[in-house]
């Protein structure tokens, strides 16, 4: 199997656990070999620190028998995206990788991927998809992944939402991150463990509650409680007390994902900032409110009380919905449809709750209560 890049953020994650039936159903829409009008193309799409690059690498490293060659293509920019294919032609042996003129060595590595087949393209952490039109095979002979924070991805690829870990494989990746249990450790292991240290048992399962099923926080903590040799109580009191600091800490020796969940989402935070100010306002109600379900009516014309910078949005359809959309390209704010509600990660609204002065929450928990009574005032004090 051939990466683009070779290095250590290459290598198989020993602590990679669960998205079992994800990773099926991935293979399941690229495996090479099928009778297909158009190129297989896939995308798996969340928050940021859900594990999609994670869920990426595994299935190169669990279907690399299937494939001809894997390559790994850094997209979030044009620079880096030039940098993985100059890495892609001289793991090739393309004479061009030699030659200054990067738009030659953009088509000899085209050229290659329109002559051969069953390959397979992974582009990584893709945040402008207008970019990749210049960069991709005109004829494509074989299978597309992308990860990406994006929601809506047009034509480009079958969209997969990562959810976040289910109670059981949190708890497992977080013992066997902390080296409590070894990375092979079954989760019949675990619960070995957990009737023999019962207090273990409920830490474990506050913690996963409060880190929202994360990988990156969970991964996070299991560094922190290795790190420090600490008990899991230990690093559950000092988080209860001390939530930002700890969730800015990802630890040493990390090669996966440097960044921290805090470092990770502030600079999504900035992004929407700048695309559209009313979205960060809206994001900034929601970090107050009960995170499952958000109502969609908190958000209507007659809700007058939101902030300033929200008065003129909420009474124009289409400036709301584009509010939203700006908040969803990240994948910030979750919309359900069915229910007419959002929901909002439990970090995520730690995260800005902690980007916040003592004034400003006071400000925004003012708005949140007034919106609240002109939304629903039949059931308000």
């Amino acid at each position: 199997m051939s990466f683009a890049r070779r290095g250590e953020n290459y290598r198989r994650n020993l602590f990679f656990i669960g998205r079992e039936h994800l990773l099926h159903h991935l293979h399941e829409q690229l495996g090479p070999g099928k009778e297909v009008a158009i190129t297989p193309s896939s995308a798996l799409h969340g928050l940021g620190g859900i594990g999609k690059t994670q869920t990426a690498l595994e299935h190169a490293y669990r279907y690399a028998q299937y494939y001809t060659a894997i390559f790994w293509i850094e997209a979030e920019t044009t620079e880096s995206i030039g940098t993985s294919f100059l890495h892609i032609a001289e793991l090739l042996g393309l004479p061009e990788y030699q030659d200054t003129d990067q738009s030659q060595i953009i088509v000899a590595v085209q050229r290659w991927l329109t002559n051969q087949h069953g390959w397979l393209l992974i582009w990584d952490n893709v945040e402008h998809l207008e970019l990749l039109q210049h960069w991709l095979p005109p004829t494509r002979q074989g299978a597309l992944l992308f990860t990406t924070r994006r929601r809506a991805l047009g034509t480009l690829a079958q969209g997969i939402e990562l959810p976040t870990m289910t109670q059981e494989e949190g708890l497992l990746f977080l013992l066997r991150r902390a080296k409590m249990l070894s990375p092979e450790a079954s989760g019949e292991q675990m619960r070995q463990l957990f009737q023999e240290i019962p207090s273990m048992a409920t830490t474990a399962q506050k913690l996963v509650t409060a880190l929202g099923g994360l990988p990156l926080a969970l991964d996070q903590a299991g560094a922190y409680v290795e790190e420090t040799s600490r008990r899991l109580e230990d690093y559950l009191e000092l988080y209860q007390m001390r939530r930002a600091e700890l969730l800015k800490r990802r630890g040493d020796a990390i090669l996966d994902h440097p960044a921290s969940v805090v470092t990770t989402w502030s600079l999504s935070f900035e992004q929407v900032e700048r695309a559209n100010a009313a979205a960060a306002d809206l994001l900034r109600i929601c970090a107050f409110l009960y995170p499952d379900a958000i109502p969609e009516e908190l958000f209507r014309e007659r809700t007058i009380f939101l902030s300033e910078g929200l008065e003129s949005v909420v009474i124009d359809t289409i400036q709301l919905h584009e509010a939203f959309r700006t908040v969803s390209v990240y994948s910030l704010l979750k919309h359900h449809v069915e229910e007419r509600t959002f929901s909002i990660h439990r970090l995520v609204q730690a995260v800005l709750w902690e980007r916040m002065g003592e004034q400003e929450r006071e400000e925004w928990q003012w708005h949140v209560v007034r919106s609240l009574n002109a939304a629903f005032p039949q059931i308000m004090p």
